[in-house]
């Protein structure tokens, strides 16, 4: 509340009927009464009257009348809530405001019943309230991508509707775009002001751009999440370690549990965690589960989202594949990041049902089940016609629709003897140097085929980063469950997903919400929504659940504490409107009460 000194009448012409009306008011209640003649039987008791009517002065002696008082004081109401009386607040005061509101996760933050968010689109819905109508208000939210919602806009029933309909996201704010973005739009405007309204939990060190205003929302730092989760293997069961952050100012007590898929409770435990620290919390002896529901509770905890983790263990049962042919050092290294599989070695094909099998400069014949992954194919194997050898240098070319080469990190490559062959029309191309393929992929007899046209160690493919990308992609387009079985994403990312290529199309599940995804060769991006939890991928054709994603709440939003925002040295431009809350109204309601008051005291006679 601003002091009285600040009070100011945006209509004080209004003030000078004081001047006319109350005294009108008094002077009316100090002239006599006019009488008409009656006649009456006596005048004994008039005497009193008598004197006064026979008296000279046209006015009679003033007393105190309730009446009076009553509309003495609805006169003065009126004529103060014609004038409009108003205080200064703080509000918009540039033509043009561009306000640039914080929607990442930290904002669904709770204090005192209500979220940041809302926090904050109350006070931007105050300022909207009280703009001039020659203000124009420019919307961009803060979140993981910023968005203009609003441009230069002057239509306040616009403009609110647009603030309510706002909400938080999950993902951090890109304080740095997001502040390009607003500058640029400042920069072409001289009359404009940048105003950042946030808890100031954001990254703002690497920006070399800062708001004219920042207006802080929030002030608890109380909050535990889970930090972090991982396993190991005991047998058939699964020991898991569960790291809990406070990163409130209090001790807290924590109670940690877990479920299984079937939802069913297995564990749980309590303990004490000081302000600002973690713990780990181990939980031995675990039943195997496809995956584990990790929540906590706790006595102090403003933010909920961060509360529960999907977790699924890194210890798989290894599958063997079958290796024929000779040995490759860095085959073998990019091969080991794999942590699903093992191989054995065999000079000929094994009757043994293996997921694939490596073929590496070997002449034998070729197993008759499951798909291939061969390095330098021989003529006798018939899987391509062999046509001589040629050396090959320079750029890449890479058929980025291929899953196998989807974004992979390769300009230019070195070969000295690559096979030459006749692309069958089972296959593509999917590497080529100076229009001569080096890498071929497809589908022969009903199964996957990848074969390099070339020894890797007469190339210096395996000394560049991208060759366990490769080998990876690779592995995941041949035997694509063990890729898709499990996997975990960040809210807002794409994420690319590699099928069995008889999957069509799939359904992406999350609690009560669904989206349907065409599949193209086994492979599919999908941009994550800004949703935490569970996803699960089902065949859309056979209803058979594929594998999971999890979706857990940004670690960096954890952090709830708000914090001061630098400003911009630069000075935003001179004030040329200001903002006031009137009180107008106040008095109208005043003025009303008194009139019924009045109307009370004549009807009872007082």
């Amino acid at each position: 509340m601003k002091g009285v000194n600040n009070v100011h009448f945006l209509s004080p012409a209004y003030l000078w009927l004081a001047f006319y009306l109350l005294p009108t008011i008094i002077f009316l209640y100090l002239m006599k009464r006019t009488y008409q003649d009656m006649t009456i039987s006596s005048t004994w008791l008039w005497k009193q009257t008598l004197r006064e009517m026979e008296a000279r002065k046209p006015w009679q002696k003033f007393r105190y009348h309730l009446l009076l008082m009553l509309q003495l004081l609805a006169a003065l109401f009126f004529i103060v809530g014609l004038s409009q009386p108003a205080f200064p607040i703080q509000g918009l005061t540039a033509k043009h405001s561009i306000l640039v509101i914080d929607i990442s996760g930290s904002m669904w933050t709770q204090e005192e019943g209500k979220t940041r968010m809302e926090m904050a689109k109350e006070k931007v819905l105050e300022w909207i309230d009280h703009k001039s109508e020659q203000q124009m208000v420019t919307l961009i939210t803060m979140g993981k991508v910023p968005k203009i919602v609003a441009s230069k806009s002057k239509d306040r029933t616009g403009l609110k509707r647009t603030i309510k309909q706002l909400q938080a996201g999950m993902s951090a704010a890109d304080f740095r775009t997001t502040m390009s973005l607003a500058n640029a739009i400042s920069v072409n405007d001289p009359s404009s002001e940048v105003i950042v309204i946030s808890d100031g939990a954001v990254q703002t060190a690497t920006s070399t751009h800062l708001p004219h205003r920042f207006v802080q929302v929030g002030k608890t730092s109380e909050n535990v999440a889970i930090g972090a989760v991982s396993s190991e293997q005991e047998g058939h069961q699964q020991r898991l370690f569960v790291r809990v952050d406070n990163w409130g100012k209090k001790k807290n007590q924590i109670t940690v549990s877990v479920r299984n898929k079937e939802n069913r409770l297995l564990q749980t435990q309590s303990m004490h965690i000081a302000s600002g620290k973690s713990e780990v919390i181990h939980f031995e002896s675990l039943p195997p589960s496809d995956y584990y529901h990790i929540q906590l509770r706790s006595d102090r905890d403003a933010l909920l989202l961060d509360n529960q983790q999907y977790y699924f263990s890194n210890q798989k049962n290894a599958v063997t594949m079958q290796w024929m042919g000779d040995r490759n050092l860095f085959l073998q290294k990019a091969l080991a990041l794999h942590p699903h599989f093992t191989w054995e070695q065999s000079q000929q094909s094994s009757q043994k049902l293996s997921p694939f099998t490596i073929v590496n400069n070997h002449p034998q014949p070729l197993p008759q089940t499951g798909p291939l992954f061969v390095i330098r194919p021989h003529q006798a194997q018939k899987l391509v016609t062999v046509t001589g050898t040629t050396s090959v240098s320079g750029t890449v070319q890479i058929d980025q629709h291929h899953p196998i080469v989807h974004r992979l990190p390769l300009k230019e490559l070195a070969i000295s003897e690559v096979v030459q062959v006749k692309v069958p029309t089972w296959a593509e191309p999917v590497l080529k140097i100076n229009e001569t393929p080096i890498l071929l992929a497809g589908e022969y007899q009903g199964r996957k085929v990848v074969i390099f046209l070339f020894d890797l160690q007469h190339s210096d493919l395996v000394l560049q980063p991208s060759f366990p990308i490769l080998v990876a992609q690779t592995i995941n387009w041949l035997y694509p469950v063990l890729g898709m079985k499990e996997s975990q994403a960040t809210v807002g990312d794409p994420i690319d997903f590699n099928l069995s290529p008889h999957i069509q199309k799939v359904v992406i599940v999350n609690k009560d919400q669904q989206w349907i995804q065409s599949v193209q060769k086994g492979m599919f991006r999908w941009q994550v929504p800004e949703q935490i939890g569970l996803y699960r991928i089902v065949d859309a054709q056979t209803q058979e659940d594929i594998g999971y994603l999890s979706v857990p709440f940004p670690r960096e939003e954890s952090d709830v504490t708000p914090q001061a925002m630098a400003t911009s040295a630069q000075k935003p431009p001179t004030a040329t409107f200001s903002s006031q809350q009137e009180w107008w109204w106040w008095f109208a309601l005043c003025t009303g009460l008194i009139i019924s008051l009045e109307w009370v005291v004549v009807t009872r006679g007082d």
